[in-house]
């Protein structure tokens, strides 16, 4: 019986212990596999700076049965980044205490992510655990948070090695270098893309070695008022800049160009002879007349009026002149019937956009010009006021409405404002602030911070915008620009031709492109011709040039892959079908039918 029962006894624990041992085994593996998956957790969350959530897995680890030595490095590691270490010279000692694990976590890579996000204090405490812990230190971000901290660094070794060991490895080694070969004094100033422009200090703005003077606006002279920053990334597109400046061959004049979506000003450029005469940034500064540019902005008010510009021309034949308070208006030709907006843009006829004009009378035209940013100062960046356009005859007799809405003696305007009228076109009836200095940074210029820009201002209802669109594109296809259509980079355009008794005869070529989806708004102004025969040969030698070297950009870029945008119902059919303009008294359409 007694032998029974331990045989009974022997074969339960035959099968029995090995279940309970496995189940430990398991047990303990299943623990050890959160630990570890907590572990990896928690070092996810240390690149990505996420400190809180970081203290809250600690928290949940408690002191477990593995990883324990992971987890009090760990510890360490969050207090680096919450400026909790001792004291560099009592570290080593509660490092070595603590027993941690160097090779627990990355801290090279921690302080990689920390720099990146501008956690200069942060990289250097890491500095100083690494250093305890025995790895190797990451010397050149370590370098480069001490310079963007203040220090100032005196060390020939370390100069020796930023301008020999580390030259061409990488963005940060050759700031590092750039900065440790001469350490800047003011304010520094970069391209877009990150490339050195210039220094920013009391005697002024220096450029940097190389640089034309011609690519860069002198306004420029007047950034960082109030910014307090080390670094000024500009809007300026070095590339871009070197097409315009390239365009202009012998002539006189400005090019600007800018982003239609947020008005930075990629390029403002003039000509040698220009810059020495004027002085300042003439592309921002010099006021000409608009010229028929600003038939744009008439047939804008027209349709806010509640017009049909397209069904009202189609009426009409320009017949080369028209008489308005007994004084004759000419047109560049006899155009004969317009068949509508398209022809009559193209061909640029003045009577047409005359009598838009008196139809629908001076306050309406003047309020138009108004939210157009005429006579409205664009709004201060970084210290950098733009001039904009400017009404310069608000009253007068039926001739004078007619000036004023053909962009002849009663206004002014500067190439970058007139730049800024393409774009509202372009971007669907909205006109950008435009800005010239978009981000502050630190004494490496690694880590921009967006500078608050001005939201865009509403000129216009997008159908109207694409009516504008329309048109503009009829003058590039079969107008007065289609001689500067160039394959490859398609555009929409606007012509405009004027003179000033002091200045001789100008154009202003506004336009944007590629099409569909304009990534460049741009004006070309050509300056200082004897007749509208000679500018209008210049100005279209000079756009031809800036759109051929556009189109070689834009192939380099990618600008030129389909990329379809979402237009506006077609305005023309919208007015057809639901709208009756009535007769309002602002004026006679008699001469014209």
């Amino acid at each position: 019986m007694q032998k029974t029962r331990l045989s009974k006894i022997r074969r339960t624990l035959s099968w029995c212990v090995p279940l309970t041992l496995t189940a430990l085994a398991l047990a303990l593996a299943a623990a050890w596999a959160r630990g570890e998956a907590e572990i990896h957790r928690l070092s996810e969350l240390l690149l990505a700076g996420d400190i809180d959530d970081s203290r809250s897995v600690l928290r949940d680890l408690g002191s477990p049965l593995f990883h324990g030595q992971d987890v009090r490095t760990a510890r360490f590691v969050v207090r680096a980044f919450e400026d909790e270490l001792p004291l560099p010279e009592r570290l080593g000692f509660e490092v070595r205490a603590a027993q941690l694990d160097p090779s627990a976590f990355d801290l090279t890579l921690l302080a990689r992510a920390a720099f990146a996000r501008g956690d200069f204090d942060s990289v250097l405490r890491l500095t100083d655990l690494a250093t305890a812990l025995g790895p190797e230190v990451p010397e050149l971000v370590t370098l480069a948070a001490r310079i963007e901290t203040g220090e100032v660094i005196a060390e020939p070794a370390l100069y020796r090695a930023a301008t020999s060991t580390w030259r061409g490895e990488s963005v940060l080694a050759r700031r590092v270098a750039e900065h440790l070969r001469a350490p800047e004094s003011g304010v520094s100033l970069r391209f877009r893309d990150g490339e050195a422009l210039g220094q920013l200090n009391a005697g002024g703005l220096k450029l940097a070695d190389g640089l034309d003077p011609q690519l860069i606006p002198a306004i420029l002279g007047d950034a960082a008022d109030g910014v307090g920053a080390h670094t000024l990334h500009t809007t300026l597109d070095r590339e871009l800049s070197e097409a315009a400046r390239r365009a202009f061959g012998r002539f006189r004049g400005s090019i600007v160009l800018v982003d239609p979506w947020n008005g930075d000003v990629l390029a403002a450029v003039s000509d040698r002879k220009t810059l020495r005469r004027e002085g300042g940034t003439p592309a921002f500064e010099q006021m000409r007349e608009p010229a028929s540019i600003s038939k744009l902005i008439t047939t804008a008010a027209y349709l806010r009026d509640g017009g049909d510009p397209d069904a009202r021309l189609r009426r009409m034949a320009c017949r080369g002149h028209l008489s308005y308070s007994g004084q004759r208006l000419y047109c560049p030709v006899i155009a004969g019937p317009l068949r509508g907006l398209d022809r009559a843009m193209a061909v640029s006829c003045n009577v047409a956009f005359a009598e838009l004009a008196t139809e629908i009378g001076r306050p309406a035209l003047l309020g138009e010009l108004r939210r157009f940013g005429f006579d409205r100062p664009f709004r201060a960046s970084a210290g950098i006021r733009f001039p904009a356009g400017r009404v310069v005859t608000a009253g007068g007799d039926q001739r004078q409405l007619a000036d004023l809405a053909i962009g002849l003696e009663a206004s002014d305007i500067t190439p970058l404002h007139a730049a800024l009228l393409a774009a509202v076109v372009a971007n669907g009836g909205e006109l950008p602030e435009p800005a010239l200095v978009r981000a502050a940074d630190g004494r490496l210029g690694l880590h921009p911070r967006p500078l608050d820009a001005a939201p865009n201002r509403t000129v216009l209802d997008p159908a109207h915008a694409d009516v504008l669109r329309q048109s503009m594109r009829a003058v590039a296809e079969r107008g007065t620009g289609m001689r500067m259509k160039t394959r490859g980079f398609p555009v929409a355009m606007k012509t405009g031709t004027a003179s000033h008794p002091a200045h001789g005869f100008h154009v202003n070529y506004i336009g944007f492109g590629p099409l569909p989806h304009a990534r460049v708004a741009f004006c070309v102004r050509i300056t200082h011709q004897g007749t509208s025969r000679r500018v209008r040969s210049a100005a279209t030698q000079v756009t031809t040039r800036l759109l051929r070297n556009l189109r070689t950009v834009a192939r380099q870029r990618g600008w030129l892959e389909p990329r379809q945008p979402q237009l506006a119902p077609d305005l023309r059919q919208r007015l057809a079908r639901d709208h009756r303009r009535p007769q309002d008294g602002h004026g006679s359409t008699s001469r014209a039918r």
